[in-house]
């Protein structure tokens, strides 16, 4: 597998292969997406709720978004002219330029370091599920089946709330506005894909956005229009068309364009877009393209509902951007509630960024999708310019989620997006295919508007929500963050986003965290009137962190809060991280590059899609040589949690940390993951010591992995590997060839036409698996589940790799068996050559060995696990450097135990010294 790298820019491989047999004339629509991009994630942390996310707020930050595009791409547009590119169109919702060009022209502007990648502008189709059934053979129906279903009509009636002053929104194919049963609801029109000033609509396109509009909104309720085919007839749209023509398509930019503009007419405009309706994806279930789209909308609380795609009934269909943890995704269900066959099916890629639980809407997510379902079979609704048909699809489901917003959001103005998310999820309807819940056919249940509108909360009652939250470490560091082994006040501050005063407000905080204890529990309040705000500044929250804490664990916290004598009652979660972790880290001291990413376990990069990252860049300001790496274990082909092609199913648990003082070598990170990911995890967690040295073997950077075994049993037959997809960037990288090396447990690809070639190598004297190829064209292609992992891994599947192809390789180690506690290191090395000469040397020394001292009575006893044949010296000094006994000069034979006795009082120092490696320990004998 082949990313072609050219200077600063990574271009798709789809694309790179397009522009290498082009002719030299030939244009190609693409994206340039620079490498400073739109912190969404940030301001949505910063600005957690949406009180604090007030209009100003929101505006100032979007400024800054504008400002970052208008400030990198001026250069990168001057470079376009000059090559004689004309044809291109800038945006600010992902800092992206589109823009059409030769490929030489593509390739000049790759080598801009300002670009971090470029992609072909795909053309996209929209494919209705089904086609409309003739409009000649539909039976008028005064209120549409689907609408009675979710009891929008008793919403209607029984409270008088039809969406009526409430503004949603749609991403189609357009809208017929002046069919009969939208008349006047079409307020804002946009159509980047064909330019109509006016609302329209294609054939081509089965009227599509007219049908799902008439789902949201069509008809007048309980006026005379006798076709009542809407939730919320009382509410009004703002339609942007993406997908027009004859053949009913789209580019990639023009659906950027269209989140750009739903989030400016609310941004900049004013106008209040509460939701917006997209009855449109994509199949891939792992694509990411819209991703920062979707957080723009979610910065501007914008609420995305998205159909879950029409890919069923097999598991692990649900689409993008329906799969998305940010967003409301709808399946779609029968007048019998039954999940309808088509409907596609969770669970949500168990990868970065899905698996972050930052990301996720509630605890108990846990990748399930779709969030709600909602008729979708036989959905009677508008058709053309004055008609009326039946479809079918998830397009057709979740127009009835976004029409039921707009009711709740007349009900209460000041809603977000967990509320409204939490409210529909828990009190829709479980009959049917949701009769147990929840589940990745129907996931919470279906819609039901009517139960869920009683338990929004009104205007009228208290409804606080967490602004702010300050950590007053003054007592420690005074960084404003949870450092171990700091004590600490949280600060909390509420708001009432209600419409009553929240009197005599407590609030007690607790926790599952094993690595903070709570002295303090209790706060007290007072009175929080409508639209104000209180802190416990004056009763804080008191927190000690244990000094064993690890850097970037993310503790969750529940704040259980009573008011007005104990008539509301609300439980706030939230989570504060320990210290200030990274989510890469970098080593590069040596002559070799390598990124780890502590997010996802992904070795050279974030994932394969190379969203970030280095790879493995070997020399020295030479080329990336690796594609994808990942690390895996496992003890059965059920159970192999890893992050290589297909995983996913490591969950970062801390890190990453970039050490000041290096435990290993010169340039030293680390970072941990557990097993929580997988289906059935047995609560292993693996960390990570990465790390190189500047003149010792710079061409090596060494991966030190620990198995810890935190759960209750014990875990037999665990292997531990590295999986790696190297090209070692020749015009073919079917050219590569393997070679293994077993006296250095050494396995690495090759070109012999070319210079450079990497490899993974075990360095720890450990039982030695599997060093083996893989035929990517046989187990990477069509997909690399855990039943061939698990073979790779223990050995039982060992391929050679004489042969040109395109190869990955795994080195891997074991069995083990871990008792509840134990834990077992093995050190790899990712490698860079050139040829084979320098690699063929012996290892023994290359590790550095594991020390641990402790003091006894009137001395201390010495712990040294080393590989076999390195020459060690052993010597205490005292603190002025004065040698005060050697203990050990010889050679290792594996773990060797020293006693050094009749020592006085006082601070040692123990100085190990194996090869040219020097490791020192300070001891107390008192």
């Amino acid at each position: 597998m082949v990313s072609l790298l050219l200077s600063a820019a990574i271009i798709e491989p789809q694309l790179a292969a397009k522009l290498q047999s082009a002719a030299p004339s030939q244009k190609f629509k693409v994206i340039a997406y620079l490498r400073e991009q739109p912190d969404y994630e940030g301001f949505l942390r910063m600005y957690s709720s949406k009180a604090r996310r007030t209009p100003q707020v929101v505006k100032s930050f979007f400024r800054s978004v504008k400002d970052l595009a208008e400030r990198t791409q001026p250069a990168v547009i001057s470079r376009m002219e000059a090559l004689g590119i004309t044809e291109y169109r800038r945006f600010w919702i992902r800092n992206m330029i589109a823009f059409e060009a030769t490929p030489s022209q593509i390739l000049a502007i790759a080598e801009d370091p300002a670009i971090a990648r470029i992609a072909e502008d795909k053309k996209i189709y929209l494919n209705p599920m089904a086609r409309p059934k003739d409009p000649a053979d539909i039976t008028p129906d005064a209120v549409a089946w689907g609408v009675q279903k979710i009891m929008a009509d008793s919403v209607w009636i029984n409270l008088g709330y039809d969406g009526s002053g409430v503004l949603v929104g749609s991403m189609d194919s357009g809208v017929m506005a002046d069919h009969p049963a939208l008349s006047g609801k079409v307020v804002l029109w946009y159509d980047p894909r064909t330019g109509s000033a006016t609302p329209t609509d294609d054939a081509g396109c089965y009227y599509h956005g007219t049908h799902t509009t008439g789902t949201i909104l069509g008809g007048d309720g309980l006026g005379s229009f006798s076709e009542d085919i809407g939730v919320a007839p009382g509410a009004t749209i703002a339609m942007v068309r993406i997908f027009g023509t004859s053949s009913c398509d789209t580019y990639t930019s023009t659906i950027h364009d269209g989140f750009q503009m739903i989030t400016s007419w609310k941004v900049d405009s004013g106008y209040d877009i509460v939701a917006v309706n997209n009855s449109w994806g994509s199949a891939s279930t792992t694509n990411t393209e819209y991703w920062d789209d979707v957080l723009a909308w979610r910065s501007a609380d914008i609420i995305p509902v998205f159909s879950i795609g029409n890919s069923g009934p097999s598991s692990g269909t649900a689409g993008t951007p329906g799969n998305f943890p940010t967003v409301i995704g709808v399946g779609a269900t029968d007048n019998s509630d039954v999940v309808a066959s088509f409907s596609s099916r969770g669970p949500a890629p168990n990868s970065y960024p899905w698996n972050d639980p930052s990301y996720w809407p509630r605890s108990d997510w846990n990748y399930i999708k779709p969030n709600i379902s909602a008729p979708g079979v036989s959905i009677y609704s508008s058709y053309g310019s004055s008609s009326y048909t039946t479809m079918d699809g998830t397009s057709m489901a979740s127009p009835h989620v976004t029409g039921a917003i707009a009711l709740l959001f007349q009900r209460n103005p000041n809603l977000d997006f967990t509320t409204v998310y939490n409210a529909l999820l828990d009190y829709s309807d479980h009959y049917g295919s949701c009769a147990t819940y929840p589940n990745n056919d129907c996931g919470w249940g279906r819609l039901n508007v009517w139960n869920t509108i009683q338990n929004i909360p009104t205007t009228t009652d208290p409804y606080l929500v967490r602004d702010a939250i300050t950590v007053d470490d003054a007592a420690g560091n005074n960084d404003g963050v949870m450092d171990p082994g700091e004590t600490v006040n949280l600060i909390i501050t509420l708001r009432n986003s209600g419409g009553a005063d929240a009197n005599s407000t407590t609030a007690i905080l607790s926790t599952t965290s094993p690595y903070v204890s709570i002295t303090d529990n209790s706060s007290s309040y007072g009175d929080i009137t409508v639209s104000s705000t209180a802190d416990n500044s004056s009763d804080p929250f008191v927190v000690e962190v244990s000094p064993t804490a690890l850097v970037g664990f993310s503790v969750p916290f529940e704040m259980y809060i009573t008011a007005n004598g104990g008539a509301y009652t609300d439980t706030i979660t939230f989570t504060l991280t320990i210290g200030t972790p990274v989510d890469e880290i970098l080593i590069d001291t040596g002559d070799a590059a390598l990124t780890l990413n502590i997010r996802t376990g992904g070795i050279g990069w974030d994932s394969p899609d190379q969203n970030s990252g280095v790879g493995f860049v070997y020399p020295e300001g030479g080329s990336n040589l690796l594609y994808y790496g990942g690390v895996a274990f496992g003890n059965s082909a059920t159970y192999v949690p890893d992050s290589w092609y297909d995983g996913g199913d490591l969950v970062k648990y801390w890190g990453g940390v970039v050490r000041s003082t290096p435990l290993y070598g010169d340039e030293n990170g680390a970072g941990g993951f557990s097993d929580a990911g997988h289906p059935s995890p047995l609560g292993i967690r693996l960390d990570l010591e990465a790390y190189a040295y500047d003149a010792y073997r710079p061409n090596w950077v060494f991966l030190r992995y620990t198995l810890i075994n935190e759960g209750s049993s014990t875990v037999n037959n665990l292997y531990l590997g590295i999986f790696a997809d190297f090209d070692v960037l020749s015009s073919d990288y079917n050219d590569d060839y393997v070679g293994v090396d077993t006296t250095l447990n050494l396995v690495y690809i090759y070109d012999p036409d070319l210079t450079y070639g990497g490899g993974v190598a075990i360095v720890d004297p450990v039982p030695v698996a599997n060093l083996s190829a893989i035929d990517n064209s046989s187990y990477v292609y069509s997909g690399t589940p855990d039943s061939i992992k698990w073979k790779f891994l223990s050995g039982e599947l060992n391929q050679n790799g004489t042969s040109a192809a395109d190869w990955s390789v795994v080195a891997s180690a074991g069995p083990f068996t871990l008792a509840p506690g134990d834990t077992q290191s093995v050190t790899f090395a990712i490698v860079g050559y050139s040829g084979t000469t320098d690699i063929r040397e012996r290892l023994a020394e290359m590790v550095p060995p594991k020390v641990r001292v402790s003091s006894t009575a009137k001395g201390a006893l010495v712990e040294i696990n080393a590989a076999e044949g390195t020459h060690l010296k052993v010597d205490i000094f005292a603190t002025d450097g004065k040698l005060v006994r050697r203990l050990y000069d010889g050679v290792s034979t594996g773990t060797l135990t020293l006693k050094a006795s009749d020592l006085t009082s006082g601070v040692y120092i123990l100085k190990v010294s194996a090869g040219k490696q020097n490791i020192l320990r300070k001891f107390v004998v008192r």
